[in-house]
């Protein structure tokens, strides 16, 4: 049953998640699932009855062909080129910034000061009361980018943390309170995790470049984490060591993302 119910979250996750966005769609077939249940034994109900019918599945069919057609506009190929960090500066507001190449995984900025800040400076949060909303360039490719992304894995739609402010060293006395705000698991997927692929609209040609429409500045330099529009979901690991000197780890599933 464990499996099943992982299964089932996942699945309700997604086409939550979709549903959200392709409403009208879902509105549509619930017209044509009326249409048969209200059909009446009375001649006229009858007739009513299949006229209501057969607009909803016009409606219908009009909406899925449009979604089809929508869901296939786009082309996502990997980046396999470097972070531009010789197009890209750093902010600057980050003092001592600096990029840092990570063998396998990507490329890193990091900031000797800031690390200094955050382990001698005491620092509090303020959580925005609106919640993260992905932007419209973004919605659009959302459906498309889940199913590339989780290739039979198992993802969740779960509440996650995001940066809206940096974590700048104090300009004062104290440091001000770090911005964040709320999101969802989806979100980042939708969001961050593309800047690994280039989008292209079938249609057009155009393409759609994360890092360059995304991450760069009016001045030409990375963005900081105050105007992004990403989720800049925050990642956490835990190291647990019991009473006895034992090291907790958890065992995952292949299945996990």
């Amino acid at each position: 049953m464990g499996k099943l119910t992982r299964r089932a979250r996942a699945k309700a996750d997604y086409f939550g998640f979709i549903g959200a966005r392709e409403w009208p769609l879902a509105a549509s077939g619930l017209g044509v699932l009326l249409g048969v249940v209200t059909i009446l034994p009375s001649a006229v109900g009858v007739v009513l009855s299949v006229v209501a019918l057969g607009l909803g599945v016009a409606t219908f069919t009009r909406d899925v062909r449009l979604l089809r057609r929508r869901w296939a506009g786009f082309e996502f190929t990997t980046i396999a080129a470097p972070f531009p960090t010789a197009e890209l500066p750093p902010p600057s507001a980050y003092p001592e910034a600096a990029y840092l190449a990570v063998p396998a995984r990507g490329t890193a900025l990091v900031s000797a000061a800031i690390d200094r800040a955050l382990q001698e400076e005491r620092h509090t949060v303020d959580v925005a009361e609106e919640p993260y909303r992905l932007p419209p360039s973004l919605k659009a490719t959302a459906p498309h980018v889940l199913p590339l992304r989780a290739r039979g894995r198992l993802l969740f739609n779960g509440p996650v943390v995001g940066m809206r402010g940096d974590p700048l060293p104090a300009a004062g006395a104290r440091p001000a309170p770090i911005r964040l705000h709320r999101a969802r698991f989806f979100d980042a997927v939708c969001s961050n995790e593309l800047g690994t692929l280039r989008i292209t609209r079938t249609e057009t040609g155009e393409e759609y470049d994360l890092r360059t429409a995304e991450l760069t500045d009016s001045a030409g330099a990375l963005r900081e984490l105050s105007s992004s529009e990403l989720a800049d979901h925050v990642g956490v690991s835990t190291v647990a060591f019991t009473t006895d000197g034992k090291l907790v780890t958890v065992r995952q599933s292949p299945l996990n993302a």
